[in-house]
């Protein structure tokens, strides 16, 4: 049963930046997001404006065919994963990203495959409501997310 369970309505690529830099204020190094929806549903938009209200230059692209991409931010490197052609989610370890993932942070898209390898990972799984609106549904069971995402407010 998760210790957070949070929604946000996200009307525009506005508020899907205003989250992602709510969300960065409030990251420290060693922790990871796993981020789930369906294709098209923000998941690689949502990084990209994370990456940058985390103080990163480096162009963000979408890991489906390369499966990681390694980005540097204020708060150390940022390892950004697409799951989706992992097939266990133990083969995250085999791609040599051990220690930037424990020194900086972790995003993870289609994070369902490998939760049980993160299990004080923040989750967010976004939803499609129409073409221009979202829905971020956030659960954690590590009770350190729920004070530290307490006074999150998107406007």
């Amino acid at each position: 049963m998760p210790n957070l369970a949070l929604s946000f309505r996200l009307s525009d690529l506005s508020q899907l930046k205003a989250f992602a830099e709510g969300l960065a204020a409030r990251l420290r190094p060693g922790d990871s997001l796993l981020l789930d929806g369906d294709l098209g549903a923000g998941k690689t938009t949502f990084i990209k404006d994370l990456c940058q209200a985390l103080g990163s230059s480096d162009v963000v692209t979408s890991p489906t065919y390369t499966i990681a991409q390694l980005y540097q931010s204020r708060l150390g490197p940022l390892v950004h994963i697409d799951a989706y052609r992992l097939s266990q989610g133990a083969e995250i370890w085999d791609l040599g990203y051990e220690e930037q993932m424990e020194e900086g942070l972790t995003f993870i898209e289609w994070g369902q495959r490998v939760c049980g390898d993160f299990p004080e990972a923040l989750r967010i799984e976004f939803v499609i409501l129409s073409d221009r609106e979202r829905q971020a549904n956030i659960t954690a069971s590590q009770a350190d997310w729920a004070d530290r995402l307490a006074d999150l407010e998107i406007v």
